[in-house]
């Protein structure tokens, strides 16, 4: 019963066994387990996934821990508007484009207009490369976080040695017995579980990459100046070299409508973090 503190001179100290000649509790009884040693921070509970209320003190573990499927997806979201700048081109002496001076080389800063080369013979050769889409982004962000998953494991507890231990069997209960990780489990107990307090998921590396971004365009070149008097021959501007059949001044780049750029997930994952590890060690 409650004590008082106006009783105090009638007081009487017994001597720890509640004054009726019993022997006072001092261990918890299990003799129902293999032997485990009691002062080797071994924590003797009932184990479950499915068993009732618990009488002592109830709590919760988590075993298996990983992250929820579908956690941590990365998104991506084409932002802006693609645009085709300046093209760059390139006259030389051989047809191969690859000995000889260079006749004409440079840029042209609009999307497309005619540049005088100089005088390419037919034996000479021309190059054109299409601008790379400026103007867009790819944006990333978390499009599901998730969370952690597992198997929740039903922990009961004895907290007083009166508490009993070994009756937790019959109700529905595995007899185990867990100490903080890392941890060997002793004769006896073959059922070794590995589980956490708590975990949780935070997610990292979320990335995007820009893709389709190659402007495109067409090249025709001519056999006088400033583009005039009809074009000799039209090829797609793909950087590669094209030999002229005659003899060209000038060319005109005409471009493509701007490409349908994409974005393409990078790398993206999570890490479990966890609290509290925990060895249980169980009888079958």
């Amino acid at each position: 019963t409650l004590d008082s503190s106006f009783d105090a001179p009638n007081d009487v100290v017994d001597a720890g066994d509640g004054g009726d000649g019993s022997t006072p509790c001092t261990t918890l009884d299990a003799s129902c387990v293999p032997t485990f040693p009691l002062d080797g921070g071994w924590t003797p509970l009932g184990l479950s996934v499915d068993a009732g209320s618990c009488a002592f003190l109830g709590g919760s573990l988590l075993a298996d821990a990983q992250a929820s499927p579908g956690s941590c997806t990365c998104g991506c979201a084409v932002g802006g508007t693609a645009a085709c700048g300046a093209f760059n081109y390139g006259g030389y002496s051989n047809p191969t484009c690859t000995s000889g001076s260079i006749v004409a080389d440079g840029s042209v800063l609009s999307g497309s207009g005619c540049v005088d080369v100089g005088d390419l013979t037919p034996d000479a050769g021309v190059t054109v490369s299409p601008p790379i889409a400026t103007g867009v982004t790819c944006d990333a962000g978390i499009v599901d976080a998730g969370g952690v998953i597992g198997t929740t494991l039903t922990t009961c507890e004895p907290t007083s040695c009166n508490n009993d231990y070994c009756g937790l069997k019959k109700q529905g209960y595995r007899l185990c017995i867990a100490h903080s990780s890392p941890a060997v489990c002793p004769s006896g107990y073959p059922i070794s579980i590995a589980a956490v307090a708590s975990a949780s998921l935070s997610c990292t590396g979320c990335s995007c990459k820009l893709g389709n971004t190659q402007c495109t365009g067409s090249v025709s070149t001519f056999g006088e100046g400033e583009c005039d008097g009809g074009s000799n021959v039209t090829f797609a501007a793909t950087g590669t070299c094209t030999a002229v059949s005659s003899e060209t001044l000038s060319l005109s780049y005409t471009p493509n409508s701007p490409p349908t750029v994409t974005c393409t997930t990078g790398s993206f994952g999570g890490t479990v973090s966890t609290v509290g590890a925990v060895v249980l060690c169980c009888t079958p």
